[in-house]
């Protein structure tokens, strides 16, 4: 790309593409292991039992911050549908394994 001067020279000129910038990765966290439990009313012997485990979903293998959440997400709507009364409850552990 260039542009005539005055004297009729072409000359060159500064692409105006903005720079690539070389940005630090985020890193993504880690999750060992994880465990998330449907609790609700299971209907038993023609009786209501109340906080009851209903389903549960659980892994050891490890997964990734980011795709644990849409796990959670699908997982979620599949079961419990379109009920909004639901409490749903996090708890995250933090374990420092080093030995001393």
């Amino acid at each position: 790309m260039g542009v005539y001067n005055e004297l009729g020279k072409l000359t060159t000129t500064a692409s105006r593409e903005p720079r690539k910038c070389k940005q630090k990765k985020e890193k993504d966290m880690h999750i060992d292991k994880y465990v998330v439990n449907n609790i609700g009313t299971k209907y038993t012997n023609g009786k209501d039992k109340k906080n009851q485990l209903l389903d549960r979903l659980d892994g050891n293998d490890g997964i990734h911050l980011k795709k644990l959440v849409p796990l959670l997400e699908q997982w979620f709507e599949t079961v419990n549908g379109e009920w909004a009364t639901r409490t749903v409850e996090l708890t995250i552990n933090v374990k420092d394994e080093r030995k001393e």
